[in-house]
């Protein structure tokens, strides 16, 4: 994405930490279409936080998927002078689908399941809706409703991970992830439907107290991991937020709306977000972030 002329062998990071005037590398997850990085919605979203939670001059690479990024924690770890370089990381689901986070002092995850979960916010939605339908009474109405839309899916969600940790799979991940809801009178509706078909594939797989079934359900009663930003996956996480906006926008709107307009919701998001970061996160959020710079600084 980006003139990378220096290599990503243990020796080629390590000049690379020398050549560039920054204190700090920061190497990020994240891939898109653009070939200017700083339009990627990873990019922005990162630089929106290191920019407000670090204190000194640094670069940001986007270095696509997990994978890439193991292997630079693989070659940053046998360097002897390793602490010019951060990695962050989505969570996922690795802490129970797969070996775990990675233990490291220059390796860092997103608080929710990715990047996605930490920025699509209720303020972040209200403040799109205010800036399209300012001034309608039903904004307020609509952030309490999709709290409880969020809730309900979460729960969905929920199941297919007990499902995957068995070996099934209720859904593959794309778009809205087969959960259809509208927004009917006032407040979100899921597709009956939708409920009906999760119930039966749940009550088919057969895995209700199995021993990882059991494990699971007893690691998601921690306070930190039952939130929907860790449950819910990224991008369908995403996708239900601008699909709740589209929904409460096209109610309130005179003619009807031949097309969804995302990109344009999109563009508002993050505007506002890149310029205080702070002001649309979570409390939860900025205190996990708080800390991780706290300790990035102070190592």
């Amino acid at each position: 994405m980006e003139d990378d002329f220096i290599s990503r062998t243990p020796n080629g990071l390590f000049a690379e930490a020398t050549v560039r005037d920054v204190s700090l590398i920061f190497h990020i997850e994240g891939k898109g279409e653009s070939n200017d990085i700083t339009k990627l919605p990873d990019y922005i979203f990162y630089n929106s936080i290191i920019s407000n939670f670090f204190d000194g001059k640094y670069e940001i690479k986007v270095e696509g998927g997990k994978t890439t990024l193991k292997s630079i924690v693989e070659n940053l770890s046998s360097l002897s002078d390793g602490d010019s370089h951060i990695i962050f990381m989505d969570r996922d689901h690795d802490e129970i689908l797969s070996n775990g986070l990675i233990d490291n002092d220059f390796v860092f995850y997103t608080f929710g399941y990715s990047y996605e979960n930490d920025f699509w916010t209720s303020k972040v939605l209200k403040k799109i809706l205010s800036s399209l339908l300012a001034g309608n009474p039903k904004i307020d109405g609509f952030i309490n409703d999709w709290k409880k839309l969020e809730k309900k899916i979460s729960f969905i969600h929920k199941f297919n991970l007990l499902s995957k940790v068995n070996g099934q799979q209720i859904f593959n991940f794309g778009g809205l992830c087969g959960v259809i809801f509208k927004y009917i009178n006032g407040s979100f509706v899921i597709d009956p439907s939708c409920t009906l078909r999760v119930k039966n594939l749940w009550n088919g797989f057969g895995v209700h107290f199995t021993p990882e079934t059991r494990t699971t359900n007893k690691f998601l009663k921690r306070k930190f991991y039952s939130h929907p930003g860790y449950l819910i996956q990224g991008h369908a996480y995403e996708f239900y937020a601008l699909e709740a906006i589209h929904q409460l926008n096209s109610s309130c709107q005179f003619f009807e709306q031949n097309s969804k307009s995302f990109s344009i919701y999109k563009n508002i998001a993050f505007a506002h977000f890149s310029e205080a970061p702070r002001n649309f996160m979570s409390t939860s959020a900025i205190d996990y972030y708080e800390k991780i710079f706290t300790n990035i600084q102070q190592a």
